[in-house]
C-alpha cells in the first residue's frame, strides 16, 4: 500500500493519488493527519531491531506500517485544532509532543518517503526564507539581493510569472531556460526532498527571478508527464 499524507480540502493529493492509482498495482490510500491525530486506537513500537506501528482509523480503516511501502508527504504542519482545547499555557507543550509523535509514526515505515519529514517541518522545507534565497543563488537560479532585517522583501511580490514543479530529478511545467530547470533540480536535491514546486517572478527588466519554492505547491503543473516520473520513483522504491 501506498500512503499518501495531506491536510483536509487538497484538491492536489486527490488528483495525485488518482493518478498514481491508475497507473500502480497496489493501493493507494489518502489519509489525512485530522484523521491520524484523532484514531481511537493507536500502537507504536520501537526497539533495537524493528520499529513498527498500527493506527485504525475513525473509519475503521487500518495503517500498518507493515502493509505500507512508500509514503508521499504533503503534510504542512499539525493541525491548527490539535491543540485547541488545551490551555494556554500548556498548548505549546501539547504540540511538542504531538508533533514528536507524527515523527515518530512517519519514522515506523520502512519504505521510501516522497519529501521526508524534517525535524523542524512536515514538510520537509525547513529553511527560513532568506536562507532559501541563499540556496537558490548558489544553485544557480536568478535571485534579488536580500538585505538583512528585511524579511518583508523576501516574501512573493507579484503574481507568478512561471512555475516548475521538479519531481525525481526532472523538471515540468512551462518551457523555460535549461539552466535554470538544471538549477532548480539542484535547489530539489539540496533540500533532500523529491517533489518540489519552484515559482519566479519578473524582476523590474522583465526577466524571471526567483520567488519562493514550495513542497506542497501545484503538482498538476507537471501533468501526467510528473504522475509518471512520481510513479517510477515509487516503482523503484517498492522494488
Amino acid at each position: 500500500m501506498i500512503l499518501f499524507l495531506c491536510h483536509p480540502g487538497d484538491a492536489v493529493a486527490v488528483w495525485v493519488a488518482d493518478g498514481l492509482a491508475a497507473r500502480l498495482d497496489v493501493p493507494v490510500e489518502v489519509i489525512t493527519l485530522d484523521a491520524v491525530l484523532t484514531a481511537p486506537h493507536v500502537s507504536l513500537a520501537f526497539g533495537s531491531t524493528e520499529r513498527r506501528s498500527r493506527i485504525e482509523l475513525a473509519d475503521g480503516r487500518i495503517i500498518d506500517s507493515g502493509t505500507v511501502t512508500s509514503v508521499v508527504n504533503r503534510l504542512a504542519g499539525l493541525p491548527d485544532r490539535a491543540a485547541a482545547n488545551i490551555s494556554h499555557d500548556d498548548r505549546a507543550y501539547v504540540h511538542e509532543e504531538l508533533y514528536a509523535f507524527v515523527l515518530a509514526w512517519l519514522a515506523s515505515f520502512d519504505g521510501a518517503t516522497v519529501n521526508p519529514p524534517h525535524a523542524r517541518a512536515l514538510s520537509g522545507l525547513w529553511p527560513d526564507p532568506l536562507a532559501l534565497r541563499h540556496l537558490a543563488a548558489r544553485a544557480g537560479l536568478p535571485t534579488d539581493a536580500a538585505i538583512l532585517g528585511n524579511m518583508k522583501r523576501l516574501a512573493p511580490a507579484t503574481a507568478p510569472a512561471a512555475t516548475l514543479v521538479v519531481c525525481n530529478g526532472q523538471v515540468f511545467g512551462p518551457s523555460i531556460d535549461d539552466e535554470i530547470a538544471a538549477a532548480a533540480a539542484r535547489v530539489t536535491a539540496e533540500l533532500g526532498l523529491q517533489v518540489l514546486t519552484v515559482v519566479f517572478e519578473h524582476s523590474s527588466s522583465g526577466a524571471l527571478r526567483f520567488s519562493h519554492a514550495d513542497p506542497r505547491g501545484d503538482w498538476r503543473i507537471g501533468g501526467p508527464p510528473m504522475l509518471d516520473s512520481l510513479t517510477s520513483c515509487l516503482d523503484r522504491a517498492a522494488s
